[in-house]
């Protein structure tokens, strides 16, 4: 997958990723989580803060986790 943001001027093409559990923000009152990540792309790493990342709660595991920011990504992805 392709994915564009808009503090980038590359398309990030299946892109690693990583997820910083250090930088991780909570908003309890939207349900919604902020998320650093790290993606490496042809031996360059670029840093991208995804916000607005929604979650059933506050309780998850590594596994939930990288499952709520892939579905969050599909909102960056391009074709």
């Amino acid at each position: 997958m392709k994915y564009k943001f808009e503090n980038h001027n590359i398309e990030f093409e299946n892109p690693e990723i990583e997820i910083q559990n250090d930088g991780i923000t909570l908003m309890p009152s939207r349900m919604e989580i902020s998320v650093n990540l790290i993606l490496r792309v042809n031996g360059c790493k670029y840093g991208v803060t995804l916000e607005n990342v929604k979650v059933d709660n506050f309780n998850y595991d590594t596994e939930s986790l990288h499952e709520k920011v892939l579905i969050r990504l599909l909102d960056f992805r391009i074709d």
